[in-house]
Protein backbone atom coordinates (compact mmCIF):
# COMPACT_ATOMS: atom_id res chain seq x y z
CA UNK A 1 0.00 0.00 0.00
CA UNK A 2 1.07 3.48 -0.86
CA UNK A 3 1.59 5.99 1.26
CA UNK A 4 -0.02 9.45 0.40
CA UNK A 5 2.82 11.89 -0.96
CA UNK A 6 3.26 14.99 0.95
CA UNK A 7 4.27 16.78 -2.33
CA UNK A 8 1.36 16.22 -4.17
CA UNK A 9 -1.24 18.92 -2.63
CA UNK A 10 1.69 21.63 -2.50
CA UNK A 11 2.18 20.41 -6.47
CA UNK A 12 -1.26 20.73 -7.44
CA UNK A 13 -1.89 24.12 -5.67
CA UNK A 14 1.19 25.75 -7.70
CA UNK A 15 0.28 23.96 -10.96
CA UNK A 16 -3.96 24.54 -10.76
CA UNK A 17 -4.28 27.38 -8.15
CA UNK A 18 -8.26 28.30 -9.83
CA UNK A 19 -9.51 24.50 -8.70
CA UNK A 20 -10.27 23.79 -13.01
CA UNK A 21 -8.96 20.28 -14.09
CA UNK A 22 -6.80 20.79 -16.51
CA UNK A 23 -4.56 17.96 -19.22
CA UNK A 24 -1.71 18.93 -17.47
CA UNK A 25 -2.74 18.50 -14.05
CA UNK A 26 -3.92 15.12 -14.67
CA UNK A 27 -1.49 14.08 -16.51
CA UNK A 28 1.35 14.98 -14.40
CA UNK A 29 -1.04 13.46 -11.19
CA UNK A 30 -1.07 10.21 -13.03
CA UNK A 31 2.60 10.52 -13.95
CA UNK A 32 3.30 10.95 -9.99
CA UNK A 33 1.58 7.81 -9.01
CA UNK A 34 2.97 5.70 -11.22
CA UNK A 35 6.10 6.87 -10.37
CA UNK A 36 5.62 6.80 -6.44
CA UNK A 37 4.58 3.08 -6.50
CA UNK A 38 7.33 2.15 -8.96
CA UNK A 39 9.92 3.69 -6.47
CA UNK A 40 8.23 1.66 -3.50
CA UNK A 41 7.84 -1.99 -5.04
CA UNK A 42 11.43 -0.99 -6.91
CA UNK A 43 9.83 -2.49 -10.01
CA UNK A 44 10.41 -1.08 -13.03
CA UNK A 45 10.05 -3.36 -16.07
CA UNK A 46 8.00 -1.99 -18.89
CA UNK A 47 5.04 -4.38 -18.81
CA UNK A 48 4.98 -3.33 -14.70
CA UNK A 49 5.17 0.29 -15.41
CA UNK A 50 2.20 0.15 -17.93
CA UNK A 51 0.16 -2.11 -15.65
CA UNK A 52 0.27 0.99 -13.24
CA UNK A 53 -0.48 3.17 -15.59
CA UNK A 54 -3.74 1.55 -16.58
CA UNK A 55 -4.63 1.17 -12.88
CA UNK A 56 -3.87 4.85 -12.28
CA UNK A 57 -5.92 5.38 -15.02
CA UNK A 58 -8.59 3.46 -13.98
CA UNK A 59 -8.85 4.76 -10.26
CA UNK A 60 -8.35 8.56 -11.81
CA UNK A 61 -11.37 8.01 -14.09
CA UNK A 62 -13.64 11.12 -13.17
CA UNK A 63 -10.48 13.40 -13.72
CA UNK A 64 -10.35 11.62 -17.27
CA UNK A 65 -14.24 12.52 -17.72
CA UNK A 66 -13.16 15.89 -16.85
CA UNK A 67 -10.79 16.40 -19.20
CA UNK A 68 -12.71 14.87 -22.32
CA UNK A 69 -10.33 12.11 -22.34
CA UNK A 70 -11.89 8.12 -22.99
CA UNK A 71 -10.34 5.29 -21.00
CA UNK A 72 -9.01 3.69 -24.31
CA UNK A 73 -6.94 7.27 -25.47
CA UNK A 74 -5.96 8.01 -21.77
CA UNK A 75 -2.67 5.35 -21.78
CA UNK A 76 -1.70 6.86 -24.95
CA UNK A 77 -1.80 9.99 -23.97
CA UNK A 78 1.00 9.28 -20.61
CA UNK A 79 2.49 7.20 -22.64
CA UNK A 80 3.46 10.37 -24.74
CA UNK A 81 4.68 12.00 -21.50
CA UNK A 82 6.68 9.07 -19.55
CA UNK A 83 9.90 9.49 -21.09
CA UNK A 84 11.78 10.99 -17.98
CA UNK A 85 9.79 8.23 -15.84
CA UNK A 86 11.46 5.20 -18.41
CA UNK A 87 14.32 6.82 -18.18
CA UNK A 88 14.83 6.90 -14.39
CA UNK A 89 15.63 3.89 -12.87
CA UNK A 90 18.26 3.67 -15.75
CA UNK A 91 20.30 7.08 -14.78
CA UNK A 92 19.38 7.62 -10.97
CA UNK A 93 18.98 3.75 -9.47
CA UNK A 94 22.12 1.54 -8.77
CA UNK A 95 23.26 -0.42 -6.06
CA UNK A 96 26.33 1.96 -6.19
CA UNK A 97 26.01 5.91 -6.63
CA UNK A 98 26.31 6.92 -9.55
Amino acid sequence: MLLPCQCKPLLSNLVCSNGNTTPALVWGNTLHEVMQACLCENRWETSRVDDKIKQVILNGLNERINIDVTIEHAPREVTTRDNGLRAFPEKCISEWPK
